[in-house]
C-alpha cells in the first residue's frame, strides 16, 4: 500500500478540529510522559527490542514516578515479565493545553518528508 501522499491528502483544518475536540476535555489535566526501551528474549527469534512512549494522567503515576515503582506496577498488572526495561526520558507536569498547542503547531507549520519526496 502506497501511503506517501496520505498526509498531504488529509484536510488539516478538519484534523485540527477533531484533535481540538478530543483534547478539549483534558485542557487543565496534567500528564506525565515516559519513554523507555524494552529488551527480551524470544524463543524463536532471539533477542528482541521495542521502544515505548507512554502518557498517563499525573495522578495515575504518582506511585511510579521513579523507574523502580513503574516496573513494579507493570509487574503487578502482569504487563511485563522476563524483560529488561531501560528508561530513556521521563517528563511530568505536561498540561493538556500544551499538547493541543504542539499538535496545532505540528499540523500547521511542519513539513513531512517521505523518502526522497
Amino acid at each position: 500500500v502506497d501511503v506517501s501522499g496520505a498526509y498531504d491528502s488529509l484536510p488539516h483544518t478538519q484534523l485540527l478540529e477533531v484533535i481540538g475536540q478530543v483534547l478539549s476535555h483534558v485542557q487543565q489535566e496534567l500528564f506525565s510522559v515516559r519513554r523507555y526501551a524494552k529488551v527480551w528474549a524470544d524463543t524463536h527469534e532471539g533477542l528482541k527490542k521495542t521502544f515505548v512512549r507512554q502518557a498517563d494522567f499525573t495522578e495515575d503515576t504518582v506511585s511510579s514516578t521513579n523507574m523502580k515503582g513503574f516496573v513494579m506496577s507493570l509487574q503487578r498488572e502482569g504487563k511485563v515479565h522476563d524483560a529488561i526495561l531501560v528508561e530513556q526520558h521521563f517528563s511530568t507536569d505536561i498540561h493538556g493545553k500544551d499538547v493541543l498547542e504542539f499538535f496545532t503547531q505540528m499540523l500547521s507549520s511542519c513539513v513531512v518528508q517521505f523518502g526522497k519526496k
